[in-house]
């Protein structure tokens, strides 16, 4: 399953231009799978830094709009776009001139292949 799900994440890559990795994790940032061309900034992998998405995505939830799915975070160089898949987190780390748009569009994509992978690992 789990190498099925990686070569699955291996070829999204290459389909968007500037996506340089995809982490999945679960809600506390520990990272269950990671694709990378080479390219991503070391800091974005780190639990600290994807673990902090639930965080936010908590208190964004707190205003009233209801459940946040995702969250985009534009640096310098760099777009990071994470998917809520409770209990499971997906981000994308891509290029800033990378088009959001189609970043956007991968998550039909990832949603089934995430629910195979939540309901495997018994996240629910």
């Amino acid at each position: 399953m789990t190498e099925e799900l990686k070569l699955f994440f291996q070829r999204l890559l290459p389909t968007v231009d500037g996506l340089e990795g995809i982490v999945v994790a679960d809600r506390d940032g520990v990272p269950v799978l990671e694709v990378s061309t080479g390219l991503c900034p070391p800091n974005v992998l780190k639990p600290l830094f994807l673990g902090a998405f639930s965080l936010c995505s908590d208190q964004a939830g707190k205003v009233g709009f209801g459940k946040n799915k995702r969250i985009t975070t534009f640096y310098s160089d760099h777009q990071v776009i994470q998917f809520n898949y409770f209990p499971v987190i997906v981000t994308l780390i891509a290029k800033s001139s990378a088009n959001t748009g189609l970043l956007y569009m991968l998550d039909e994509e990832m949603k089934d292949a995430v629910s195979d992978l939540t309901a495997a690992l018994n996240f629910q």
